[in-house]
């Protein structure tokens, strides 16, 4: 959302004012006056905010509700859109209905009837009017939360006004004193020419240290901001597609078998099941996150955000329990996070949550880790299962293979047993069977030397038994 700059960012006498427009220029921020106003508004548009509308205007038709005023509505539109080619009439204001009054903004006046291909994208939840069902949340399901962009800190919203002048919090007066105090400073200050700025990270003499620190402070906003529009298009691309792939399902079935009443594909259902994906593994407790003695359902968003998200919570540390979220300086000495340790459980700081919330994807729990020892412990032990995996994989291999060579010896053998089935001897050829290297005639031969058995006979049989047996049971068939 745009937001309220200081004055000082905006205002001063000569070079200072000059080097303060090629900052704000070089940083992105735009300069919009809206009719009727006697101050302009800086506006900062969003990192990746171009790709993420090219990427959905040919998937979904995007729509611009704001709890701004019409012409604010209007101008914003003309700086996002100015080819008409993404929202063309399609916007709302507070300024169009009666709850916009009361910050509030409502669904069915946009869509009266099917809200089933409707996604919303606000990083504000409360001002979206949703049906109180007892015993459910009153969020939306269709909305996806966008994580705030905080570029102007420190600073109201612009929709926060009150008679056309902003409402400025405490922090915005002490710091627009402040900066007035420095620009007045350095204007009594010579300078050369010299003191314009190249890039908004390189310190010239003349300006101010607020300046120079809000820049910084700038930067940074867009770099923590960098992917999140992306992550936020993939999430909308893939609910798209599974969106229609159940549509295309359905109507496959209904064309085979007539009698088929396919259900009706809402997307509220697939966002949910997207979202449920998250942290489906993941058991949460807390500590030090909310006021003990309230019911954390409905009194933690964390709590109630990551059961969208797929996990459950829990009041206390029970065998199921994987994580434990704490804040470090009020929950690190309780007795639910010593009992966590004793566990071996996850204890994570509620930037892991949030991340993996605003991300939509389970982050590493290492990089949030709140105890170094426990750190260490939980690095050892991921490497010693990485290593236990090795190890099974190469024992594996080697029953894999010994499996293959044994599995090649017994086709060997049978190929050779149907061989000698095959070539066994007939009567005349008896006299064959006898030793011929010189042992005693009646000297006991394994069977299976030159002869097919089964791998259970062991028995040991003397030749010329052996024959004579076999010669009488030939005779017999012939007579």
């Amino acid at each position: 959302s745009p937001r309220v700059t200081p004055k000082g960012v905006g205002v001063g006498d000569g070079k200072e004012e000059e080097r303060a427009k090629e900052i704000r220029k070089l940083s992105g921020i735009r300069e919009v006056m809206l009719p009727g106003s006697p101050v302009p508004l800086y506006v900062k548009l969003r990192p990746n905010l171009s790709e993420f509308l090219n990427r959905l205007k040919d998937k979904f038709e995007l729509h611009i509700y704001t709890m701004g005023t019409r012409l604010y509505a209007e101008e914003i539109t003309r700086l996002l859109d100015p080819n008409k080619q993404f929202f063309q009439a399609r916007i709302s204001s507070r300024d169009d209905f009666e709850e916009g009054k009361l910050n509030q903004k409502n669904l069915k006046r946009v869509f009266p009837c099917d809200d089933s291909m409707v996604l919303i994208v606000d990083d504000r939840e409360d001002v979206w009017k949703a049906d109180s069902i007892p015993g459910r949340s009153t969020v939306l399901p269709n909305l996806l939360r966008a994580k705030p962009y905080m570029f102007f800190t420190g600073l109201t919203e612009v929709y926060d006004r009150k008679d056309g002048a902003p409402a400025k919090s405490p922090a915005e007066l002490e710091l627009e004193r402040q900066i007035d105090a420095s620009m007045r400073r350095n204007s009594a200050t010579p300078s050369s020419s010299s003191d314009h700025c190249e890039a908004p990270s390189t310190p010239k003499a003349g300006l101010s240290s607020e300046l120079l620190s809000l820049v910084a402070t700038w930067r940074n906003a867009d770099i923590n901001d960098q992917n999140h529009l992306v992550t936020l298009t993939a999430v909308l691309e893939d609910c798209h597609r599974k969106f229609f792939e159940l549509h295309a399902e359905y109507e496959q079935k209904k064309r085979a078998v007539p009698s088929f009443l396919p259900p009706k594909v809402d997307v509220k259902h697939i966002i949910d099941s997207l979202r449920r994906t998250v942290l489906s593994d993941c058991n949460l407790a807390f500590s030090g996150v909310h006021i003990s003695g309230l019911v954390p359902a409905l009194h933690c968003p964390l709590w109630r955000d990551a059961s969208r998200f797929g996990a459950t919570c829990s009041s206390n540390i029970t065998p199921e329990v994987t994580h434990l979220v704490i804040d470090p300086e009020r929950g690190a000495a309780t007795q639910k996070t010593h009992d966590a340790r004793k566990r071996k459980v996850f204890i994570v700081t509620r930037q892991w949550l949030e991340q993996s919330l605003n991300k939509w994807s389970r982050q590493n729990e290492l990089r949030y880790a709140v105890f170094e020892t426990d750190t260490f412990a939980m690095k050892n032990e991921l490497r010693a299962e990485e290593e236990l995996d090795e190890e099974v994989k190469v024992l594996r291999i080697e029953v894999e293979k010994e499996r293959d060579a044994w599995m090649a010896a017994e086709d060997a053998r049978r190929r050779e047993s149907e061989d000698a089935v095959v070539e066994s001897p007939l009567p005349g050829e008896l006299r064959d069977l006898e030793p011929d290297d010189g042992a005693p005639k009646g000297k006991k031969a394994k069977l299976g030397e030159d002869f097919p058995r089964s791998e259970d006979d062991e028995e040991e049989m003397n030749v010329d038994d052996f024959a004579k047996q076999l010669g009488e049971e030939l005779l017999g068939m012939t007579e």
